[in-house]
């Protein structure tokens, strides 16, 4: 999506009249007959912080009056003729709290309005730093301000109600003082045209210092009429960066990176008229235009809604407003519309597709711009027709984020998934169905972990234990013997503590002999391969003193060396047999691993520690864990 900068280039209610259901959404029509609309021409639309929309009609005599709208309920602001300086409002807009309406009724009487929800209060060139009472358009920005167009300059208004005064005099890029539009784009950056003046103005990131013009007859491909007043109507800036421009004479004008792209009746069949009144961008990046002879919508290419197609109340759209749940308003001669979008279709994130799964559990994950979306149906079968296929739209996931988590896939099958959203105006259409077949391996060699390969054990008992391999081990095959090729081993695949613990308890060990083991797990999928061979020998000449524990039943060691960079080894003592667990935690008591949890003892037991496994450097606590006895001692990895 690229950025274009010519001048560097060159140098529900029993309210609704109808309701049309169409293939793509909801229409509804709102207009003096069938609601409290104060009258049917209706020339601007906005929204307050409830979502109320605030619609300006022009009345007989050239007044007109407000009208609020919140849910179903009508409210007609009479109050405007009393408390207002001016009843002919043309530009609405919600900023810091309030609603702010823009007199156009080009005399005295003018000024900017606000109302704070029970009063309101007038702005004039007397009262404030107004430049100009006329007020000819309003802009809200997201950074805290509001953009207000005269026909003798640009004001800016901040949320502490400061004001500054943007002209030719202080800003030379400016052309002219009469400000025909105003619109914010995706950089926040704000663009104008001009009233009488062929060209735009960009303040980058709302800078007027950095104010750049950009004169329309260089743009490559812009349609030029010398010096035609009023030639830009309006501005909008969609979310590829791209500023549509409407004209009077000759239809809409994309701007991008290339020049200009214009739309009409000439090139574009869509287009009934030349005349745009008035551009939007809806709440999934889709440009509205309204034009005299109805509106298009353009999403890569243009769809006309009109009177005869039931959508519109008249042809004359003079506004078109995107409310926060991504409704779109249109402002008409004869009325209001308001079209409630059905959700699009999502796009699928992950797993990508024809993607091999791993694992027999996976979390599927799609993307979405577009609000109001109320949940969604997920939906995944083992077939592409999706026949005895799962349906979920009520897990918490679905309804507060684009994600789903299916467990215990069948390996070897291919799983074929889709999702489409709901909102206030139903079921939009499926995503693309992607695809992922499972293929789960089967688990991989464990780790051995005690006793320490070649270790030495002064006792007949000794527990040997290992890591964890994969979430999903039913249980582990242990074999051990006195001899390296393991022949008359003994092979254990049944103890509970197999069954899927990490640990097996020996004993009857025999004095001043060697002995070898190994392990493997088994999965869902089968058998793993062993693990590495690890030793151990008995020695049964020197035991366990009682004097030698600190803690009764047990003695935890300071690691050694400490601090260090590779390895270290932590010595646990223990003086009788019992359950003892060795964990290692971060200095905010954030568990970081398990280096012993079994059955163990009496005798003394080097566990080795490697910085690898450690994802920070800094200090740790490792605590041992036997019966009520526990004990802990602090250690530092360094890089």
């Amino acid at each position: 999506m690229k950025r274009f900068i010519f001048l560097l280039a060159l140098t529900f209610a029993t309210t609704l009249g109808s309701t049309v259901f169409a293939q793509n959404g909801i229409w509804l029509k709102y207009t003096r007959s069938n609601s409290q609309l104060s009258g049917d021409s209706v020339m601007s639309i906005a929204f307050d912080g409830n979502n109320s929309a605030w619609f300006y009609s022009e009345i007989l005599g050239g007044t007109g009056a407000l009208s609020q709208l919140t849910g179903t309920t009508w409210k007609a602001h009479n109050e405007i003729n009393a408390s207002m300086y001016s009843n002919i409002v043309n530009p609405l807009g919600y900023f810091n709290g309030a609603m702010w309406a823009g007199n156009f009724g080009q005399g005295s009487t003018d000024g900017l309005s606000k109302y704070d929800g029970s009063s309101w209060t007038t702005y004039t060139t007397s009262n404030s730093g107004l430049v100009d009472q006329p007020i000819v358009c309003l802009m809200p920005d997201n950074t805290g301000n509001m953009w207000v167009g005269t026909q003798f300059g640009l004001n800016k208004l901040t949320s502490a109600g400061t004001w500054s005064l943007f002209t030719p005099d202080n800003t030379p890029a400016m052309p002219g003082k009469g400000i025909a539009a105003l619109a914010m784009d995706a950089y926040a950056d704000i663009w104008m045209t001009f009233i009488g003046t062929h060209g735009l103005v960009e303040f980058p990131r709302g800078n007027p210092a950095n104010a750049q013009f950009i004169y329309q007859d260089s743009i490559p491909r812009f349609p030029s009429h010398g010096g035609s007043a009023a030639y830009a109507t309006c501005i909008a800036a969609d979310w590829a960066k791209n500023v549509w421009v409407g004209t009077a004479e000759d239809g809409v004008v994309m701007l991008d990176a290339s020049g200009a792209t214009v739309y009409n009746p000439s090139n574009t069949t869509a287009f009934k008229s030349t005349n745009v009144r008035t551009i939007a961008v809806d709440g999934c990046g889709h440009v509205w235009v309204g034009t005299d002879a109805g509106a298009l919508m353009y999403d890569g290419s243009w769809h006309a809604h009109t009177l005869a197609l039931g959508q519109l109340p008249q042809d004359q759209v003079n506004k078109i407003s995107v409310d926060h749940s991504g409704h779109v308003w249109f402002g008409t001669d004869g009325g209001v519309a308001e079209f409630k979008p059905l959700p699009e279709k999502p796009l699928l994130d992950y797993p990508a597709d024809n993607a091999t799964v791993r694992t027999d559990s996976v979390t599927c994950t799609w993307a979405w711009d577009c609000p109001g979306i109320l949940k969604y149906w997920y939906e995944i079968a083992d077939n592409q027709n999706f026949t005895n296929s799962t349906i979920d739209t009520t897990s918490a996931s679905l309804m507060q984020s684009m994600r789903r988590w299916d467990t215990l896939l069948v390996n070897h099958v291919t799983y074929y998934w889709r999702v489409k959203g709901n909102n206030d105006a139903g079921w939009g259409p499926f995503s693309d169905t992607w695809k992922f077949y499972v293929d789960k391996p089967v688990p991989v060699k464990p780790a051995l972990a005690l006793p320490a390969s070649g270790a030495v054990v002064r006792k007949d008992t000794v527990t040997c234990s290992w890591g964890l391999t994969t979430a999903s081990v039913f249980k582990y095959l242990f074999e051990y013997a006195d001899n390296a090729s393991f022949t008359n081993s003994t092979i254990d695949s049944t103890s509970a503590s197999l069954m899927p613990g990490r640990s097996k308890l020996l004993s009857g060990l025999l004095d001043k002999k060697s002995y070898y083991w190994h392990i493997k797990a088994e999965n869902d999928v089968g058998w793993g391969a062993f693990s590495d061979v690890s030793s151990f020998s008995v020695n049964l000449s020197s035991g366990v003193s009682m004097g030698m524990m600190d803690n009764g039943g047990c003695r935890l060691d300071q690691n050694y060396p400490n601090p260090f960079t590779g390895a270290t080894t932590i010595h646990v003592s223990m003086n009788k047999h019992e359950h003892a667990s060795l964990r290692l935690y971060d200095v905010l008591g954030r568990p970081c691993a398990t280096l012993l949890d079994g059955d163990m003892g009496p005798g003394e037991f080097d566990v080795p520690l490697n910085a690898a496994d450690l994802s920070e450097c800094g200090m740790y606590v490792y605590r041992l864990q036997t019966g009520s006895d526990c004990q802990q001692r602090a250690m530092q990895v360094l890089r």
